[in-house]
């Protein structure tokens, strides 16, 4: 397998759905995002912009507002603020990479950093609880 990566959502989906993994990431059949995939990827590079550019999300469309709203809950922007930081790990000798990227990084402080995980849903029936969490290769 050397050579090969693998993210928490290749992990995520094979364990949910083994032959929707391999169409998607073996054969590279993945569909286009869905509309609310779209939107959910709309927000992050919203509030992408906003930490790399300085400049505030556009309020007319929904992904402005929706990035706005998150945006209240996170730190302004500054030294040891990080958003996109993609990152590659070494899973085992001879194994694949783990791949991904962390939405935002805040390594402002020296006693504590900060990952921030920005999900977008439809609904709180999505939302995962505690119990969940726990076990979902995202929280790795």
């Amino acid at each position: 397998m050397g050579g090969k990566r693998v993210s928490a959502t290749q992990v995520s989906t094979y364990v949910d759905l083994p032959w929707k993994w391999y169409y998607d990431f073996e054969l590279g059949l993945k569909p286009p995002p869905t509309v609310d995939q779209r939107g959910g990827i709309d927000i992050h590079g919203a509030v992408d912009h906003f930490y790399k550019k300085g400049k505030l999300p556009d309020s007319s469309g929904f992904a402005g507002r929706a990035a706005l709203a998150a945006l209240e809950h996170f730190p302004p922007p500054g030294p040891g603020i990080i958003s996109e930081h993609y990152f590659r790990l070494q899973t085992f000798p001879g194994g694949p990479e783990w791949a991904g990227k962390i939405d935002l990084l805040d390594t402002s402080s020296p006693e504590e950093v900060w990952v921030t995980d920005l999900k977008t849903m439809k609904s709180f029936f999505y939302a995962k609880m505690a119990p969940e969490l726990v076990t979902d290769p995202q929280m790795v």
